[in-house]
C-alpha cells in the first residue's frame, strides 16, 4: 500500500505521455495547464488526514508531498487536452477583445473564490468545505455554459471523458493495490456513499473538473474549436 499513490500518479504520467507523443500540436497546451495546476500540490494540507491520508514516500518540510505534485501535474495537462486527443480536434486562438478579458476576469475571481472556501473552512469539519467547493464549481460550470455555448457539448465531453479515465485508473490501482481508496480515504470526511469502492465526493470531483476546465482553459487562452 505504500506505493499505492505513487503508482496513481505513475498511471496518470503514461497518459499524459501518451497525449503528449502522438499529438505534437498540443504541447504548449499541456505545458501551460500542467505547470498551472502543478502549484496545486501545495493544498495537501488542508485534505490531510481529514480527507484521506494518503501513504507516500517522502515529506517535504512535513506537510508536502512529492506524488500530490506529480498528481496535479500531470492531470493538468491531461484534462486540458483529452476531448482534444479522443476527437482528434484542433483548437485556434481567436481574437483578443474587451468582452473576453472580462470574462477571464471573472474566471479568476471564482477561482480564487474556490481557494478562499478552503481557506475559510480551515480547521472545522471537512464536509463543508468539500460542499461548499461543489456548490461553487457548479456555479462556475453553469456561468461557463452560458458564456461559452459553442462550447457546451465539448464541455460535456471533457466532462465525462476525464470522469472515466479518471475513475478507471483508480480503478487499476485498486486492483493492483487492494483496498487502496477503502484505507486512504477517511469515511467521515466524505460523503459516505462508495461506488466499486471509490467514494462518490471523487466522481464528483473529477466530473465537474472535466465539464469546467475545458472551457476555463478556452476563455483565458482564448481558443475555439478549429
Amino acid at each position: 500500500m505504500q506505493y499505492g499513490y505513487l503508482f496513481w500518479c505513475f498511471i496518470l504520467a503514461v497518459v499524459w505521455a501518451c497525449l503528449w507523443f502522438f499529438r505534437k500540436d498540443l504541447h504548449r497546451e499541456m505545458l501551460f495547464t500542467s505547470f498551472l495546476f502543478l502549484p496545486f500540490g501545495l493544498t495537501q494540507p488542508f485534505f490531510v488526514p481529514h480527507y484521506w491520508h494518503p501513504v507516500v514516500i517522502y515529506k517535504l518540510s512535513g506537510l508536502f508531498d512529492l506524488e500530490s505534485f506529480l498528481w496535479c501535474f500531470f492531470t493538468g495537462g491531461i484534462v486540458a487536452v483529452l476531448y482534444e486527443f479522443v476527437f482528434d480536434h484542433h483548437i485556434k486562438r481567436i481574437a483578443r477583445n474587451e468582452r473576453y478579458l472580462h470574462h477571464a476576469h471573472i474566471i479568476y475571481l471564482f477561482m480564487i473564490l474556490l481557494a478562499l472556501s478552503g481557506l475559510y473552512t480551515q480547521g472545522m469539519n471537512i464536509l463543508p468545505m468539500i460542499r461548499a467547493l461543489f456548490i461553487i464549481a457548479s456555479i462556475l460550470v453553469i456561468f461557463l455554459w452560458w458564456l461559452r455555448r459553442d462550447l457546451f457539448a465539448k464541455s460535456l465531453l471533457s466532462g465525462f471523458l476525464f470522469l472515466a479515465l479518471y475513475i478507471s485508473s483508480l480503478l487499476v490501482v485498486n486492483a493492483i493495490f487492494p483496498g487502496f481508496t477503502q484505507s486512504q480515504w477517511n469515511f467521515n470526511g466524505t460523503f459516505g456513499m462508495y461506488f466499486f469502492g471509490i467514494p462518490i465526493d471523487e466522481y464528483l470531483y473529477a466530473l465537474l473538473f472535466g465539464l469546467s476546465w475545458s472551457v476555463i482553459f478556452a476563455e483565458i487562452k482564448l481558443y475555439r474549436e478549429a
